[in-house]
C-alpha cells in the first residue's frame, strides 16, 4: 500500500544535498588544476587504447625554436628599413597585445589580475632568432654565384622589423620643388651615382622620394630610378581624418535636432532626389 508524504521546501534542500554527489569548485583553485591535469592524462590513455599507440609527450618550453621556418606576419621584408617607432610598435602588439606603452604596474602580474608576460617576450624572441637564421641563409644565397662574388654581401640582407637596418643618407633641397621623377634625377649628385646606392631627396613641400641608381658595368650605363615618395604631413592628415570618422556618432548630430526639422530635411532630399530623376528622364 503507497503512502503519500508531503515534503517541506526545507525538507526537499536537506535531501537534495545528502543525495547529491556533485561538489562545485571554484575556478583558478589548485583543486581545479588537479583536476585539469587528470582530465588530459584520461584523455590521452584513451587516445592509446583507441590508437594502439603511445602518446609521445614533448617537453617544448616556450620560445624555443623547433624547426618550423614557415614565415609569419612578422618575417616581412621591406624595401627600406621601417624605423623604430614602427619596430617598436609591432613589438608591443606582439608581446602585450596593445601599440601603447604599459607602466611597470600594467606589466606586474600581482598588479594586473594576473597577466604574466613572460611566455610572449619568449616567443617573440624565438621569432627574432628564427628570422636572423633565415636572412642569413637568404643572404648567402643572393650573394652567391659569379654575379654576385665581387659585391658586397651586406647589399643583399633583408629589411625586417628584428634587424637595425643602416641609415640612408637624405638630400635637403629647401629651395626647390619636384614637379617631375626628370626633375628630381638632374638633381642626383654625380657622387650618389654608384650601383646599389639608396638614398633619399627631400623637397621644400617635405615629400621624401626614395632613390636607387644601377649601374651597368659592362655597357658603362647608369639607371636611376625613383621606388617611392611619401609626405609625412599628408599622411598624418590622412589618418587623423581616419580617426574622427572611426570615433563619428550619429547621436551627436541629432543633439541639434528635432523631430520636426528631421522630418522636413528628409522631404527636402525626397523632393530633391524626385527634381533630379525627372531631369533625368527628359534627357
Amino acid at each position: 500500500m503507497s503512502t503519500t508524504r508531503i515534503y517541506t521546501l526545507n525538507e526537499l534542500r536537506t535531501l537534495m544535498e545528502e543525495k547529491s554527489e556533485f561538489k562545485p569548485v571554484m575556478y583558478g583553485t589548485e583543486k581545479t588544476k588537479k583536476y585539469n591535469k587528470e582530465g588530459v592524462e584520461d584523455i590521452l590513455k584513451d587516445t592509446e587504447r583507441v590508437s594502439g599507440r603511445k602518446t609521445q609527450k614533448k617537453d617544448n618550453k616556450v620560445g624555443d625554436n623547433v624547426e618550423d621556418y614557415n614565415k609569419t606576419t612578422l618575417d616581412a621584408n621591406f624595401d627600406r628599413d621601417p624605423g623604430k617607432e614602427y619596430k617598436d610598435r609591432v613589438e608591443q602588439l606582439a608581446i602585450y597585445g596593445t601599440p601603447h606603452k604599459l607602466t611597470n604596474d600594467e606589466k606586474d602580474p600581482e598588479k594586473n589580475g594576473g597577466y604574466d608576460y613572460e611566455n610572449p617576450k619568449k616567443i617573440f624572441k624565438g621569432q627574432a632568432d628564427k628570422n636572423k637564421k633565415m636572412s642569413d641563409t637568404e643572404q648567402e644565397l643572393k650573394a652567391s654565384g659569379l654575379k654576385a662574388r665581387e659585391q658586397d654581401k651586406n647589399k643583399f640582407k633583408n629589411n625586417t622589423l628584428f634587424k637595425e637596418g643602416k641609415t640612408m643618407k637624405r638630400l635637403h633641397f629647401k629651395n626647390t620643388r619636384f614637379l617631375s621623377e626628370a626633375q628630381l634625377i638632374n638633381k642626383v649628385p654625380e657622387e650618389y651615382k654608384t650601383d646599389g646606392n639608396r638614398f633619399y631627396m627631400r623637397d621644400n613641400t617635405g615629400t621624401d622620394y626614395l632613390v636607387e641608381c644601377r649601374v651597368d658595368s659592362e655597357f658603362n650605363h647608369t639607371t636611376i630610378n625613383v621606388l617611392n615618395k611619401i609626405n609625412k604631413t599628408e599622411l598624418n592628415e590622412q589618418l587623423n581624418r581616419m580617426r574622427s570618422l572611426s570615433n563619428y556618432e550619429s547621436s551627436d548630430y541629432f543633439k541639434g535636432t528635432s523631430t520636426e526639422s528631421r522630418k522636413t530635411e528628409n522631404n527636402m532630399v525626397s523632393e530633391m532626389l524626385d527634381i533630379m530623376k525627372h531631369m533625368e528622364n527628359k534627357k
